[in-house]
């Protein structure tokens, strides 16, 4: 089966999100906020990516992949649209309040309709999740971190051309309606060229009626033992440790994504234009990591001994940000050849635990992992930076040394469905 329907779908979605990343903490500013509430923001579309991954991933389980992944696809460009309805709204004051840790925040128009859109934008954010589902289930063991390594490379192909686009485009609704435009592109290829896999649990007896007189068993058992609930799952050890390690790697990324355009803004004096470059530039030492150096790695490497190397490079690109402008163009490279060689490694120890059946829960739950990470490193990175400038990265990367620790003991046992049942 041809992957390039599935490499190009995340590819548009990298794309069509990261259009707009240089200019959301100006937004936070301009319609009303404080430079804390664009913690606040990302806090929010992660709060409810919280509560809708699961969800999804789950109902791609039972429904298909493909079906889940339209809605998904489907609400980022509804949230899109919203984006669009604030941009374009009159700046009318409705409220304003005080606090210590957000500051002042004046309540307009603009302001609740982008909250509103991003919640949204979070509640129907599976599609990564489902994505990483659907490559597991039509890759073979020893393909795994090669084509998890290719999807993250067309999502960093994507992060590359986005903040271009919103350096030339220039104006935030010119390139929201760039968004909008891809996100529709997206859905087109999922419905043109992807294809349905079959829903995994469809089948109301997956033990077989001559199963059930061998063995005597209820075919309520075996469904209760094949569809696992986050309880059932976390049960292996090995799953919950790369939870953990979830959101681990997700709070210190999130930590450094909440504060560096801020530190940009602020510290060095960025334009939005130069932000959008900066993360350009990330995204394409991403790309040639995971194309030309994460293949060769694997050859020579164990996934262990990959995630290992990965977070260690993570830290060292965090302790180069306390030095600022001195290594500053230093730090995309380290951060690039740590991600691209821990995350599609880490992705591929994880879609090796449990049974094909439960991959679409796995990913959901392993997404909400990353969601609740998420929202601590986006609220509290805005208003430690407040305090303690870039010091907070030392955090960061104390945090990826951790991941190096714990990565030791990853289990790299291969799980069956016999495993599982037994």
């Amino acid at each position: 089966m041809s992957l390039y329907p599935l490499y190009l779908v995340n590819f548009i979605n990298a794309l069509g999100f990261s259009i707009v990343i240089p200019y959301l903490v100006f937004w936070a500013t301009d319609f009303g906020g404080s430079p804390a509430l664009y913690g606040a923001l990302g806090a929010t579309y992660a709060g409810f990516q919280l509560l809708g991954a699961p969800m999804l991933g789950t109902a791609s389980d039972y429904y298909g992949r493909k079906k889940i992944l339209f809605l998904s696809q489907l609400g980022t460009l509804i949230s899109w649209i919203g984006i669009l309805f604030a941009l374009l709204s009159p700046r009318t004051l409705l409220g304003q309040f005080e606090s210590d840790w957000l500051g002042r925040v004046e309540l307009t128009l603009p302001l609740i309709l982008l909250v509103v859109a991003r919640a949204f934008d979070g509640l129907t954010a599976g599609n990564i999740s489902i994505a990483n589902a659907y490559l597991s289930d039509v890759s073979s063991e020893k393909d795994k971190s090669k084509n998890f390594g290719r999807m993250s490379a067309a999502s960093s192909l994507g992060f590359i051309i986005g903040p271009s686009i919103a350096g030339l485009l220039e104006k935030d609704v010119w390139a929201t309606y760039m968004a909008m435009g891809v996100s529709m592109v997206g859905l087109f290829c999922i419905v043109g060229f992807l294809k349905e896999l079959k829903p995994s649990h469809i089948k109301k007896n997956p033990c077989g009626q001559e199963v059930k007189r061998q063995l005597g068993a209820e075919v309520r058992d075996c469904n209760d033992k094949i569809h696992h609930g986050f309880f059932d799952i976390i049960k292996d050890r090995s799953i919950l440790q790369m939870f953990f390690l979830y959101f681990v790697i997700y709070l210190a990324f999130n930590l450094f994504y909440s504060t560096f355009p801020l530190m940009a803004k602020n510290n060095l004096e960025w334009t939005s234009k130069q932000i959008g470059f900066f993360f350009s530039v990330m995204g394409a030492c991403l790309v040639i990591v995971q194309f030309f150096v994460l293949p060769k790695a694997g050859e020579q490497f164990s996934q262990k001994s990959l995630l290992v190397i990965g977070a260690l490079c993570l830290a060292t690109s965090k302790f180069l940000l306390l030095f600022e402008s001195q290594f500053i163009w230093l730090m995309p490279v380290m951060f690039a050849m740590g991600n691209g060689i821990l995350w599609p490694s880490f992705l591929a120890i994880l879609s090796s635990y449990g049974t094909p059946e439960d991959q679409g829960s796995i990913q959901g739950y392993g997404s909400s992992f990353g969601s609740s990470a998420s929202i601590i490193g986006l609220l509290l990175g805005s208003i430690l930076f407040a305090q303690y400038g870039s010091m907070i990265y030392i955090g960061a990367a104390l945090m990826f040394i951790l991941v190096a620790l714990l990565s030791l003991r990853v289990n790299l046992k291969v799980k069956t469905a016999q495993d599982i049942i037994a």
